[in-house]
């Protein structure tokens, strides 16, 4: 029994695995479940994409990120005309989480609250930095990956 499940799991780890020279980035698990702008209306919608340096996912963990300078969480991924889109919503309010002894938000830490209704869209391109979300108070503290900040 131990050797069947071994392989088992040998057979999810080659199917996580990419290949050697697999193109980025990876689109993966399409859905039909918006939200869906206007211009992308032709696209096609995916759950996952990957890329060389992140994983963005619409879960609340893994779709945050920095685009213009403002934090964002990731609503849908679309892919029209062999371009990757992101449809995202923005925090309305942000500040530095700490000011000493230098401001955080040069670090690329922010606190931020209120998701602003309205959705718009960029190209993956864009996206700045990916970050994480951890609770603070009745906000959160917005932390880019170290990969995308150095």
């Amino acid at each position: 029994m131990f050797s069947s499940l071994t392989g088992i799991r040998r057979l999810s780890e080659q199917d996580n695995v990419e290949r050697e020279g697999s193109v980025h980035p990876v689109l993966k698990k399409q859905h039909r479940c918006g939200p869906v702008p206007d211009n992308l209306l032709a696209g096609t919608q995916y759950h996952i994409v990957k890329t060389e340096n992140f994983v963005l996912k619409l879960n609340k963990k893994d779709s945050c990120v920095r685009i213009g300078g403002a934090i964002c969480l990731v609503k849908n991924i679309i892919l029209d005309d062999d371009e990757v889109y992101i449809v995202y919503k923005t925090f309305q309010n942000f500040g530095n989480f700490f000011t000493s002894p230098l401001q955080s938000s040069l670090l690329g830490i922010v606190v931020v609250a209120d998701l602003q209704n309205e959705v718009m869209s960029a190209k993956l391109s864009e996206i700045e930095a990916k970050c994480v979300l951890l609770p603070y108070k009745d906000k959160q503290i917005a932390l880019p990956f170290t990969d995308s900040v150095w």
